[in-house]
């Protein structure tokens, strides 16, 4: 029997598999002691998830992708397989079977919760990543010894699977091995959430905030995952699964159709130029963002080089990431950004406390401001990668002018080391600023005299403007891009930008939305940076709209007081420029539409149609 599951849509397509349960914390132990004549039995249990464990690190050290780190999962992997050879970790708990009679898993979590003691006294980082390294060893054993998947890289046979968990941080979404990891789903997360953004770059179907998923879903069941429409189908039938291979096979057409736009002047019918660059998270990303027509990178998330990291990645491995992304680019645009850690992206190698709100933390420009060295580090890498292309620095979060002040007093610092160590490096690459919270908003003319260009965060703007958690399902539905208080502050800063002559870029999700595309349009912004896989779409759209239909537009949509009256006349006016765009609600929001039926998503067309091609 056919049974729905309602999510947030967090990356488009349709795929059909086998689910995999990935279960992301260790289970908590409960004690067990056994008979003196079990001991036997339960060393053996041990040593036997033990050669498990082995046998999935060298599985996973044989993969093409883990190849593809200057040193990042190979040397994790290899560290790995030391640490199951370890006495003070597998040669304790053999210990403590024998001597204090407890079972495999609870004399590991004990040893496990003793090193924990050990190293967390620690100063020296190094004995942190030490034991990181043995809580992850621990986990891969603990999930043997208890039948759970615990690994995304090496607990997948070579079976394609639909990935199935509570949550999944970013720096497990960059390490999905695409080619098993047919599409993921996960019970909490919004749909701007780092975890679904770095999706859809990595063009992976994904559903994210799905009530009670795990207590419905088990290891093997054959589901159907909708990531354009939020949906998951347990047990389809065979008419139900027919009816959304047919589906994904015309997404799949018409986003190949679309791609015929890649390479299109993104110009509109009357003649105005745009700009439309990608967002990208790692390195590699960069060969692929050509074919989809962008004019360069608008967004280099630095902060993934940290967090696919056991450790701090080095200056000269700094240097030759952002050289490569450089080199790729072909004298195209690349804004890079500082590390932007924290909120819901941490890194191994750093240690971050606990924090009661960790998004309005210690994170961003704030936390490079006082790790100096770090940051230092980074600054002179992008400084040094520079002389090889058309390099952009950006800094997040700036709350106003005196932090703005700082953070470039100290690149002058780095700046002045660099020549007196006589190392080349772009002397006079541009500097821009993160406007993200209401604060930059505010003072964004005193910005401006300091900043080469502002690039507008929607994401985090709109986070912050109205308290809304952006990875948290509950209040989703809260989460507006049309919110007249956020279009008022965008306007506000591209007015800003005119007057002070400071190019003005928005490289949030907002930018990829049709819909949201055609209001930013008409409060008078001109470049974007989307994921990649958005760039054929919005140029089809571009190329198909003049701008002076868009003029008055703009002025009547700062005038409306409600959100919901933003969408309803936003979606008059773009039936009217391009009748024959799908514009509804459901697309346009779809986080509004949870409780959606099969026929819903069977009829949609996602077709730009041939207006769009004129």
């Amino acid at each position: 029997m056919d049974t729905q599951l309602a999510g947030i849509p967090a990356s488009t397509g349709v795929v059909i598999g086998p689910a995999r349960l990935y279960h992301t914390q260790v289970p908590k132990i409960r004690p067990r002691t056994i008979e003196s004549d079990a001991v036997d039995l339960e060393v053996e249990r041990l040593y036997k998830a033990v050669a498990i464990s082995e046998e999935q690190i060298r599985s996973a050290l044989g993969r093409e992708d883990t190849q593809d780190g200057d040193h990042t999962v190979r040397d994790i992997l290899n560290t790995h397989l030391v640490y199951l050879k370890d006495p003070m970790l597998i040669g304790q708990t053999e210990q403590r079977i024998g001597e204090q009679r407890e079972s495999a898993e609870y004399a590991l979590s004990q040893v496990v919760g003793e090193a924990e003691r050990i190293f967390s006294g620690q100063e020296d980082p190094r004995f942190r990543e030490r034991f990181a390294d043995i809580q992850d060893v621990a986990r891969r054993v603990l999930g043997n010894l208890l039948g759970r998947m615990t690994d995304l890289g090496s607990d997948l046979s070579h079976r394609q699977v639909i990935l199935i968990a509570h949550d999944l941080s970013p720096s497990d979404t960059a390490t999905l091995p695409k080619d098993r990891i047919i599409g993921f789903a996960t019970e909490v997360g919004g749909p701007t959430s780092h975890t679904a953004i770095l999706a859809r770059s990595l063009r992976i179907p994904a559903v994210v905030g799905v009530t009670g998923l795990l207590e419905q879903v088990a290891d093997g069941d054959t589901i159907i995952l909708d990531g354009s429409h939020g949906t998951l189908v347990l047990g389809p039938s065979a008419e139900i699964r027919q009816r959304y291979e047919q589906t994904g096979r015309q997404i799949e057409a018409d986003e190949n159709r679309l791609r015929t736009y890649a390479f299109l002047p993104s110009v509109t019918l009357d003649g105005h130029a745009l700009d439309i660059s990608a967002n990208i998270e790692l390195p590699d990303e960069a060969k692929d963002v050509l074919q989809y027509g962008a004019g360069g990178i608008g967004l280099f998330r630095t902060e993934y080089l940290f967090m696919r990291a056991r450790s701090l990645p080095s200056e000269e491995e700094q240097f030759q990431a952002y050289r490569r992304v450089l080199e790729y680019m072909e004298g195209r645009p690349v804004v890079i950004r500082t590390m932007d850690l924290g909120g819901d992206k941490f890194a191994h190698a750093i240690p971050v406390p606990d924090e009661m709100n960790p998004f309005m933390g210690w994170r961003a420009i704030r936390f490079c401001l006082q790790n100096r060295g770090l940051f230092r580090t980074q600054l002179r890498a992008i400084l040094r990668a520079g002389v090889f292309g058309r390099a952009r620095m950006m800094f997040p979060l700036i709350s106003g002018v005196r932090e703005l002040q700082e953070a470039l007093a100290f690149l002058e610092e780095v700046k002045e080391e660099l020549h007196n160590e006589k190392v080349q490096f772009e002397e006079h690459m541009p500097v821009g600023g993160m406007i993200e919270l209401p604060s930059a908003v505010m003072v964004a003319e005193d910005l401006a005299r300091h900043l080469d260009f502002f690039s507008i965060g929607s994401n985090d703007l709109i986070q912050y403007s109205l308290a809304v958690d952006r990875i948290n399902e509950k209040i989703a539905h809260l989460y507006q891009p049309l919110h007249p208080g956020v279009l008022r502050m965008i306007s506000h800063v591209v007015r800003v930008g005119h007057r002070q002559e400071t190019p003005v870029e928005i490289c949030g999700e907002m930018a990829a939305n049709p819909l949201c595309c055609l209001v930013l349009l008409g409060l008078g912004m001109e470049r974007f940076s989307m994921s990649p896989g958005a760039i054929p779409r919005v140029k089809a759209i571009v190329r198909s709209i003049r701008m002076e239909q868009l003029r008055s537009f703009g002025e009547r949509i700062l005038d409306i007081s409600t959100a919901e009256e933003v969408e309803r006349y936003a979606l008059r006016v773009a039936r009217r420029i391009l009748p024959r765009y799908p514009w509804d609600e459901e697309q346009a929001f779809p986080v509004r539409h949870e409780q959606r039926s099969h026929e819903a998503v069977a009829d949609t067309d996602l077709v730009v149609e041939a207006s769009l091609r004129r």
